[in-house]
């Protein structure tokens, strides 16, 4: 449990001993007076780059904005995003049912450590007590909405540049995602855009 006093950013040397710091969630843990404001994110960058001083992994939980369209958008500023290594969107499928159960796309939008199935998009689901997963078919085009999203790259070049790969064949596979619906050209351009707004070296540590 992370007291009132430690979302502060008091006293957290002595009263913080643990692996795993979960933050649940921001909205209700942070009082941001201009959640949009670069700015006024850095009371909980801060208080993060604390914790991980201290030698614990966080997992923050937050919420998606509302009519974001899918866009994996999360409310605030996308100036959270460069602190960390991961970020993971849960989607709620069509298969979602009113009955108890859980079906859900684990999407990640941004990764850091690693590029193989773990980190693949997949359909989850709660089925009889156990939890069972599929993965999505076009890997190469998930890969490439990852990279998207990942708000890394200000361009299609950048990411060409990224795979080593000439700036046609990102083209391409760009077009047969919007042809599968995996990311629309609005969304492209927005993650784009915010890459361009994020580019701030005092905000660039991982965690």
């Amino acid at each position: 449990m992370v007291s009132s006093r430690l979302c502060k950013n008091e006293g957290i040397g002595e009263e913080l001993k643990a692996d795993l710091v979960i933050l649940d969630n921001f909205s209700t843990l942070a009082n941001v007076m201009d959640e949009n404001s670069a700015s006024a994110m850095d009371p909980a960058t801060n208080l993060m780059r604390n914790i991980q001083r201290l030698g614990s992994a966080v997992i923050m939980v937050h919420h998606a904005r509302k009519n974001s369209g899918g866009d994996g958008s999360y409310r605030g500023s996308q100036k959270l995003s460069v602190c960390f290594n991961n970020i993971i969107r849960l989607e709620q499928t069509p298969e979602q049912t009113l009955e108890g159960s859980a079906s859900f796309r684990m999407i990640w939008e941004k990764n850091r450590s690693k590029r193989n199935d773990e980190v693949q998009e997949r359909s989850v689901s709660l089925e009889d007590g156990l939890w069972n997963y599929e993965l999505t078919d076009k890997p190469e085009l998930v890969e490439m909405v990852r990279l998207i999203r990942s708000r890394e790259f200000q361009s299609q070049k950048d990411i060409a540049d990224h795979l080593g790969v000439d700036k046609a064949t990102v083209s391409r596979r760009i077009k047969k995602a919007f042809g599968a619906d995996l990311i629309s050209k609005d969304e492209m351009n927005k993650c784009f855009e915010e890459a361009r707004d994020l580019e701030d070296p005092e905000d660039t540590q991982d965690f």
